[in-house]
């Protein structure tokens, strides 16, 4: 009996429920009770954008690439993304303000990279300049790891001499 079936059969008329679709009705209850949702997948990585922030000021890029998820270190070298970050750190200063824009739920099934991720946009305001910062966390055994990042500059305000 499949979950569609189980539900189903809680929605139809009173009988008696085999063992099979009792025992799948409690599975589901216990996932949705143990933080398995996606909400809680999403609040698990939002926690994480702070703590990457404290690091980055720090200057502790190398414990962000070694703390991040398998996915992050097949894909990107060690030298590719702390080089990535110092080079932001410096040309932009710190982290002084970031306020999510969007977050998303995705579950992959193609091979190595299957799994949950939440991806989060954030407008984040730096010391020198803005950019959109784009995190996607792998969840695993109820915790977020860093499995990617994105850095898009935002274009500076023009600035005018004029008096009008």
């Amino acid at each position: 009996m499949n979950v569609a079936d189980a539900l189903r059969s809680l929605a139809s008329p009173p009988r008696a429920h085999s063992k099979s679709s009792t025992l799948l009705l409690v599975m589901l209850l216990a996932s949705f009770t143990n933080g398995c949702s996606p909400a809680s997948d999403i609040a698990l990585a939002q926690q994480q954008v702070p703590r990457f922030h404290a690091m980055f000021n720090q200057g502790r890029t190398l414990d962000l690439y070694l703390q991040g998820s398998e996915d992050l270190r097949a894909l990107t070298s060690q030298e590719q993304f702390v080089g990535l970050l110092d080079a932001i750190r410096q040309g932009y200063g710190a982290v002084k303000s970031t306020e999510q824009a969007t977050s998303e739920m995705n579950y992959r099934s193609d091979g190595d990279f299957s799994g949950a991720f939440v991806t989060l946009l954030h407008n984040t305001t730096f010391a020198d300049g803005a950019a959109i910062e784009t995190f996607v966390f792998r969840i695993e055994d109820d915790a977020a790891l860093l499995a990617g990042y994105h850095f898009t500059a935002k274009p500076a305000a023009k600035r005018t001499d004029e008096t009008l």
